[in-house]
């Protein structure tokens, strides 16, 4: 019997990954089980999220790697049923929603002098961006530069997630981390 071939992520298929994720969301609904997950193994770290009448509706998603099928299954029931800012999806609204998968890449530190440099950066690259001070952190994927286009408006808004100050971003003190992320969604541009 031939081997099977792992497919990596320059082998995706963005509609099987699309209906992955709703099988992932319409199993739990059923209390059933998923299809076997051995297509996409290769390490990931995904974000998913789902919208409904072109609203969000629940977005989770995590930065630890792990084989893409299981990340989006599992990011997908999160966003569906664990995102603290909505109630469960119900069986009545998964026929509307629309899922979105970022699949990210690695987070790399930005190195900057001070607030006006760090607003520069960002301005420029428009990435996703981590933010940590202490035990605080937070994330907002590159796609939220669409509501938030301002570097401060941003920044302000991600330390608010964050759970600091809105303004703790002024202050040399902030770890920083940017990345990339290639979208898969049924949304349309």
């Amino acid at each position: 019997m031939a081997k099977k071939k792992k497919k990596s992520l320059g082998d995706l298929n963005e509609k099987e990954l699309i209906s992955l994720a709703k099988a992932a969301i319409k199993a739990k609904l059923e209390n059933s089980k998923l299809p076997e997950l051995n297509k996409y193994l290769t390490p990931a770290r995904v974000f998913v999220t789902l919208y409904k009448n072109g609203k969000l509706r629940g977005c989770i998603g995590s930065f630890v790697e792990e084989p893409l099928e299981k990340a989006i299954c599992n990011c997908a029931v999160a966003a569906a049923f664990s995102d603290f800012r909505f109630p469960p999806l119900s069986k009545e609204e998964l026929d509307k929603i629309k899922v979105e998968i970022s699949i990210l890449d690695e987070p790399v530190e930005l190195i900057y002098k001070d607030s006006a440099d760090l607003l520069k950066k960002l301005a420029t690259a428009k990435p996703g961006v981590i933010i940590r001070y202490g035990d605080y952190s937070a994330t907002f994927l590159p796609q939220v530069w669409e509501q938030l286009p301002e570097p401060e408006e941003f920044l302000s808004n991600l330390c608010l997630k964050a759970g600091i100050e809105p303004t703790a971003w002024k202050n040399a003190n902030l770890d920083i981390f940017t990345y990339g992320v290639k979208i898969i969604s049924e949304l349309e541009k």
